[in-house]
């Protein structure tokens, strides 16, 4: 008779494990941001300055969501600055379930690498990227917009264009017995900054450089006194958010920074509003995001640089 008892009591329990692993998933004590940026090799300043700039967000935000609401974390994920891994490393974050929001990456090729790979996570993406579509939210401007500013910006006249700047500011190119007047660029590669480096000593035009040529380790390689318009959507770094970020992070704020920053903020909101919602999954976040994107602006900003090598 206690032989059946135990019995009856085992199949009781195993019952209850199999109910308990078949529940819908609770409230967990944890959620987690994915950052996906270099953190080896030439990119590894941009991916820390933007480390920082999340961590700070997460600081500012208490650290957790509202009320007793779960902790919120962050992981760090190296893209080696190359598209193909950021693409793995996005299938990495969709590995964990209590990664509800991915920040990253940063740069055009690597965010439509990321995009083909179809996301099955929220995606924040502070950098050039094709129709935003499914989990993919582009926190930049479109490329219309930047090709309006950089025909704005070249003013009368033709240009030289170089690296990935042919597929987006290719009609600005001068054609026949033409002379340029300015050098068109994007891209981080080197080889794309050698070219343009080297046309510019020849005849000292001036640099209108998209999104992703100015990082640093392409800076550097320019000529000492080298100006620049650069048009991005990253905001230079001033004001309060410069003390602040120099009191936490022990260094400078860089545009990276600022827009890691508002990346990270973005995503915060929406995991507020999802656990306010009682609904903490992936697609009530995905839902706040688009949301909050839909209402925020993302214009072309020219800054002006000169380099100091």
């Amino acid at each position: 008779m206690i032989e059946k008892i135990f019995a009856w009591a085992a199949i009781a329990l195993a019952f209850t494990t199999m109910a308990t692993s078949c529940a819908p998933r609770s409230v967990p004590g944890e959620v987690k941001l994915a950052l996906i940026a270099p953190f080896e090799g030439e990119g590894r300043p941009l991916g820390y300055s933007a480390l920082c700039g999340v961590r700070l967000a997460i600081h500012d935000h208490g650290n957790r969501l509202p009320g007793d609401g779960p902790f919120v974390s962050l992981i760090a994920l190296n893209d080696d600055n190359l598209p193909s891994k950021a693409a793995s490393q996005l299938r990495a974050a969709e590995q964990d379930d209590d990664v509800l929001v991915v920040i990253g990456p940063w740069k055009r090729a690597s965010a439509n690498a990321m995009a083909a790979a179809s996301p099955k996570v929220p995606v924040l993406v502070p950098a050039p990227v094709g129709a935003p579509t499914g989990f993919v939210h582009r926190l930049f401007a479109d490329d219309a917009a930047l090709h309006e500013a950089v025909v704005a910006a070249a003013g009368d006249g033709c240009g030289m264009v170089f690296g990935e700047a042919k597929a987006t500011f290719g009609s600005l190119e001068c054609r026949g017995e033409s002379k340029p007047s300015f050098l068109v660029a994007d891209g981080d590669s080197t080889s794309t900054v050698r070219a343009v480096c080297e046309e510019e000593k020849a005849t000292h035009e001036r640099i209108l450089a998209g999104p992703d040529f100015v990082r640093p380790w392409t800076l550097p390689l320019l000529p000492h006194g080298t100006e620049i318009t650069w048009l991005t959507s990253w905001k230079q770094p001033s004001g309060d958010f410069e003390a602040k970020y120099r009191d936490f992070c022990g260094q400078a704020p860089t545009p990276a920074a600022v827009a890691a920053y508002d990346a990270a903020t973005t995503a915060l909101d929406a995991l507020d509003r999802a656990y306010r919602s009682g609904h903490l999954d992936r697609r009530s976040v995905n839902e706040e995001i688009s949301e909050i994107v839909s209402k925020q602006d993302f214009p072309v900003l020219a800054h002006t640089l000169k380099t100091n090598r």
